[in-house]
Protein backbone atom coordinates (compact mmCIF):
# COMPACT_ATOMS: atom_id res chain seq x y z
CA UNK A 1 0.00 0.00 0.00
CA UNK A 2 1.27 3.76 -0.90
CA UNK A 3 1.70 5.61 1.84
CA UNK A 4 1.23 9.10 0.92
CA UNK A 5 2.38 10.85 4.56
CA UNK A 6 5.96 8.89 4.02
CA UNK A 7 6.35 9.88 0.20
CA UNK A 8 5.68 13.49 1.14
CA UNK A 9 7.52 14.14 4.11
CA UNK A 10 10.73 11.74 2.87
CA UNK A 11 10.39 12.68 -1.08
CA UNK A 12 9.10 15.58 -1.95
CA UNK A 13 10.17 17.41 1.15
CA UNK A 14 13.75 17.25 0.08
CA UNK A 15 13.36 17.57 -3.03
CA UNK A 16 11.40 21.26 -2.08
CA UNK A 17 13.78 21.94 0.37
CA UNK A 18 16.79 21.57 -1.23
CA UNK A 19 15.67 22.95 -4.86
CA UNK A 20 17.47 25.97 -4.65
CA UNK A 21 20.64 24.01 -4.42
CA UNK A 22 20.10 22.35 -7.42
CA UNK A 23 21.12 25.37 -9.29
CA UNK A 24 24.45 26.21 -7.80
CA UNK A 25 27.81 26.33 -9.65
CA UNK A 26 29.74 23.73 -8.06
CA UNK A 27 32.75 25.07 -9.20
CA UNK A 28 31.64 28.21 -8.04
CA UNK A 29 30.71 27.38 -4.51
CA UNK A 30 34.29 25.53 -4.22
CA UNK A 31 36.12 29.12 -4.78
CA UNK A 32 33.76 29.59 -1.90
CA UNK A 33 33.69 26.51 0.36
CA UNK A 34 35.27 28.29 3.29
CA UNK A 35 33.29 31.47 3.71
CA UNK A 36 29.89 29.24 2.95
CA UNK A 37 31.00 26.69 5.88
CA UNK A 38 31.82 29.23 8.24
CA UNK A 39 28.98 31.07 7.24
CA UNK A 40 26.81 28.13 8.18
CA UNK A 41 28.24 26.94 11.29
CA UNK A 42 28.50 29.85 13.23
CA UNK A 43 25.64 31.97 12.07
CA UNK A 44 23.19 28.86 12.66
CA UNK A 45 25.13 28.43 15.88
CA UNK A 46 24.38 32.15 17.09
CA UNK A 47 21.38 31.66 16.00
CA UNK A 48 20.04 28.68 17.87
CA UNK A 49 21.74 30.93 21.25
CA UNK A 50 20.12 34.01 20.46
CA UNK A 51 17.11 32.90 19.68
CA UNK A 52 17.13 29.89 23.08
CA UNK A 53 18.15 33.37 25.12
CA UNK A 54 15.55 35.32 23.92
CA UNK A 55 12.67 32.99 24.22
CA UNK A 56 13.87 31.65 27.39
CA UNK A 57 14.04 35.54 29.04
CA UNK A 58 10.39 36.53 27.21
CA UNK A 59 8.79 33.37 28.50
CA UNK A 60 9.08 34.33 31.70
CA UNK A 61 7.80 37.96 31.90
CA UNK A 62 4.54 36.41 29.61
CA UNK A 63 3.89 33.91 32.62
CA UNK A 64 5.48 31.01 30.21
CA UNK A 65 8.47 29.93 31.69
CA UNK A 66 10.37 27.53 30.48
CA UNK A 67 13.81 25.91 30.96
CA UNK A 68 16.96 26.80 29.20
CA UNK A 69 17.27 23.71 26.94
CA UNK A 70 13.81 23.72 25.25
CA UNK A 71 14.17 26.99 24.15
CA UNK A 72 17.86 26.37 22.67
CA UNK A 73 15.77 23.28 21.09
CA UNK A 74 13.66 26.02 19.47
CA UNK A 75 16.03 28.06 18.15
CA UNK A 76 17.79 25.16 16.58
CA UNK A 77 14.81 24.15 14.76
CA UNK A 78 14.15 27.83 13.18
CA UNK A 79 17.34 29.25 12.64
CA UNK A 80 18.21 27.47 9.14
CA UNK A 81 17.39 29.87 7.01
CA UNK A 82 15.48 30.08 3.48
CA UNK A 83 17.10 31.64 0.75
CA UNK A 84 14.65 32.01 -1.74
CA UNK A 85 13.32 35.16 -0.38
CA UNK A 86 16.60 36.95 0.20
CA UNK A 87 17.66 35.42 -3.49
CA UNK A 88 14.70 37.70 -4.60
CA UNK A 89 15.99 40.85 -2.96
CA UNK A 90 19.22 40.27 -4.16
CA UNK A 91 18.40 39.81 -7.31
CA UNK A 92 16.28 42.98 -8.16
CA UNK A 93 18.87 44.98 -5.95
CA UNK A 94 21.92 43.67 -8.85
CA UNK A 95 23.96 42.13 -6.19
CA UNK A 96 27.18 40.37 -7.63
CA UNK A 97 27.32 36.50 -8.83
CA UNK A 98 29.47 35.81 -6.01
CA UNK A 99 27.06 36.59 -2.76
CA UNK A 100 24.18 34.82 -4.44
CA UNK A 101 26.67 31.56 -4.92
CA UNK A 102 27.18 32.03 -1.18
CA UNK A 103 23.66 32.00 0.07
CA UNK A 104 22.39 29.97 -2.06
CA UNK A 105 25.05 27.39 -1.53
CA UNK A 106 25.17 28.18 2.25
CA UNK A 107 21.32 26.88 2.50
CA UNK A 108 21.75 23.15 3.05
CA UNK A 109 24.53 23.37 4.97
CA UNK A 110 22.45 25.78 7.19
CA UNK A 111 19.85 22.74 7.26
CA UNK A 112 22.24 20.48 7.73
CA UNK A 113 24.23 22.15 10.76
CA UNK A 114 20.44 23.00 12.08
CA UNK A 115 19.66 19.12 11.81
CA UNK A 116 22.87 18.24 14.26
CA UNK A 117 22.22 21.01 16.22
CA UNK A 118 18.55 20.15 17.17
CA UNK A 119 19.42 16.05 17.83
CA UNK A 120 22.59 16.61 19.20
CA UNK A 121 20.55 19.30 21.83
CA UNK A 122 17.29 16.64 22.23
CA UNK A 123 19.92 13.85 22.66
CA UNK A 124 21.37 16.04 25.34
CA UNK A 125 18.13 16.52 26.89
CA UNK A 126 16.67 13.24 26.90
CA UNK A 127 20.52 11.86 28.52
CA UNK A 128 21.48 10.03 25.43
CA UNK A 129 24.55 8.36 25.98
CA UNK A 130 27.82 8.80 23.46
CA UNK A 131 26.85 12.21 22.48
CA UNK A 132 30.47 13.91 21.34
CA UNK A 133 31.78 16.54 18.89
CA UNK A 134 32.94 13.19 16.65
CA UNK A 135 29.01 12.41 16.24
CA UNK A 136 28.08 15.89 15.69
CA UNK A 137 30.51 16.02 13.09
CA UNK A 138 29.60 12.54 11.58
CA UNK A 139 26.13 13.52 11.71
CA UNK A 140 26.13 17.13 10.35
CA UNK A 141 28.35 15.50 6.80
CA UNK A 142 25.34 12.81 6.18
CA UNK A 143 22.56 15.43 7.06
CA UNK A 144 24.12 18.34 4.42
CA UNK A 145 24.58 15.59 1.78
CA UNK A 146 28.29 15.81 2.10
Amino acid sequence: MFDVAAALMQGMLSLLLFAGALHVDLSELRHWRWQVGSLALAGTLASTVLVGLALWGVLPLLGHPLPLAPCLLFGALISPTDPIAVMGILRSAGAPKSLETVITGESPFNDGVGVVLFALLAGLQHGVEGLSIAHGARHAVRSSGA
